[in-house]
């Protein structure tokens, strides 16, 4: 009888441990809860279908016209579950395609991309 007591007093402290807040966010650094910003320009010929990668996951995030600019947002909690976005690139009649290198993000972040003409000149850049 005695042990079943330890036992339940046991699985009660287990189960207020487990459901306790876990958030490590300072209070000096204040909660976060906006997105990455994603700023697409696209030099190219092409119209140009852009994709966010995440994981394992490629989300469209739109069309981009010739010599066009087109701003973007990742929602934060995305961004906080993953911590890296990689940008890829499709483009209108063209079998063509560019995969940008991954980035590590946060958000409040701006991501910069540029789409060249010739791919290989073709850059991303984050701010904080």
């Amino acid at each position: 009888m005695r042990s079943r007591k330890v036992l339940l007093v046991v699985i009660a402290l287990l189960t207020l441990v487990g459901c306790a807040s876990t958030s490590t966010t300072r209070p000096e650094q204040g909660a976060r809860s906006e997105g990455v910003t994603i700023e697409v320009e696209n030099r190219n010929w092409n119209r140009a279908t852009v994709y966010s990668i995440r994981g394992v996951t490629r989300v469209r995030l739109g069309d981009v016209e010739t010599n066009q600019r087109k701003i973007y947002t990742i929602d934060g909690p995305v961004v906080t579950a993953v911590g890296t976005i990689q940008i890829y690139v499709r483009f209108f009649a063209s079998r063509e395609t560019y995969t940008f290198p991954a980035l590590g993000v946060q958000p409040g972040d701006r991501v910069f991309v540029v789409i060249e003409n010739y791919l290989p000149l073709s850059w991303i850049l984050r701010r904080e």
